[in-house]
């Protein structure tokens, strides 16, 4: 059973540090890591924290729950999982990667994801 927002027409809710124009659905539990930037945060699943940690520059990762709780493994996926990943990877065309300069978002504001703080 996927949640929803409380009505049958609603889409699934996804966890905060999915991107607004992503299409793609979290993967596991929505909250497992917290995405720092600057002074704001988010929390998110692996798989779209891995994403948002990709695309914004001075981004840190931490698990819900702390280092030694169960989720203390989701930082390390996230991790590596943005290694060479493209910034704003769903908006890459299908094909071949072109060589082209990486360029990272500053911080949040105004990128489509939502604040929890």
């Amino acid at each position: 059973m996927v949640p929803t927002d409380g009505t049958a027409n609603e889409p699934p809710r996804r966890c905060g540090a999915a991107h607004l124009d992503d299409p793609s659905p979290c993967e596991g539990d929505r909250e497992v890591v917290r995405i720092v930037i600057g002074e704001d945060e988010v929390l998110g699943c692996v798989h779209h924290g891995t994403r948002l940690y990709a695309s914004v520059e001075h981004a840190r990762v931490y698990p819900v729950g702390g280092p030694d709780g169960p989720n203390a493994d989701a930082v390390l996926a996230v991790r590596r999982g943005a290694v060479g990943m493209e910034p704003f990877f769903w908006m890459v065309p299908a094909g071949p990667p072109e060589r082209k300069p990486r360029h990272r978002l500053p911080g949040l504001h105004g990128f489509g994801f939502r604040r929890t703080s």
